[in-house]
């Protein structure tokens, strides 16, 4: 018995393995923590949390945040190297001089909870083009879910695997014009519509369930 995403699984039936033996489980969330700091009031900022890889969509993120100028775009996460990195390009490529993008950088994961539900919009926004669009992990989809707030999401095949349009709002991969439409749509709206659907679709990703389906699969 195995877990993991439906990409390996497939791989591994191809190589010989039974299906009856693999099982497909996400990762997990701590939902208790993202609980206490919920909040229904509409937030200020659009914000991304995790990893400045470039396959993780921040050039596309920067290249919305040139086109709705009159919001702030937060940053949460990267090395000082990569944030200088994503600075220059913000000044160079994109040539957004309106200083409208924050880099917050790392901070300890207890405090992340509060970050995300101050946010208006939470961002993830990973690439089509990378391997990973197939498998990436949803830790941090679990994260953004159990905020509460409006999550919009790049259409990859992994994450349309773990939840659909009741729950996030889809963009297209790559692009930050599209990226920028779909951040106005859901500014417009005062309360996030989806709250209920996010919070149902949450509880998929906590730890305590993830532990009983595992506990289920030993005992079969």
């Amino acid at each position: 018995m195995k877990y993991l995403d439906l990409h390996l699984k497939e791989n591994l039936i191809r190589k010989g393995i039974p299906n009856g033996k693999l099982v497909v489980l996400s990762d997990c969330v701590d939902n208790e923590i993202f609980q206490q700091s919920r909040s229904k009031e509409h937030g200020n900022g659009i914000l991304y949390a995790g990893h400045l890889y470039s396959y993780k969509g921040i050039s596309t993120f920067l290249g919305s945040a040139k086109l709705i100028n009159n919001h702030t775009f937060y940053i949460l996460g990267g090395s000082l190297a990569q944030i200088i990195k994503w600075k220059l390009f913000s000044l160079i490529v994109t040539r957004n001089f309106t200083n409208n993008v924050k880099f917050l950088g790392w901070i300890k994961h207890k405090r992340i909870p509060l970050f995300l539900s101050k946010a208006a919009i939470l961002v993830l926004p990973p690439e089509k083009w990378h391997p990973s669009a197939a498998w990436t992990s949803p830790v941090k989809l679990g994260e953004y879910l159990s905020s509460g707030r409006p999550v919009v999401c790049s259409k990859i095949p992994a994450l349309e695997h773990w939840v659909d349009e009741k729950s996030v709002t889809w963009f297209e991969p790559g692009d930050y014009r599209n990226l920028s439409q779909i951040l106005r749509i859901v500014l417009r709206n005062t309360d996030n519509p989806k709250f209920e659907s996010q919070i149902q679709t949450a509880q998929k990703f906590d730890y305590k369930n993830k532990a009983k389906a595992l506990l289920d699969c030993l005992n079969r």
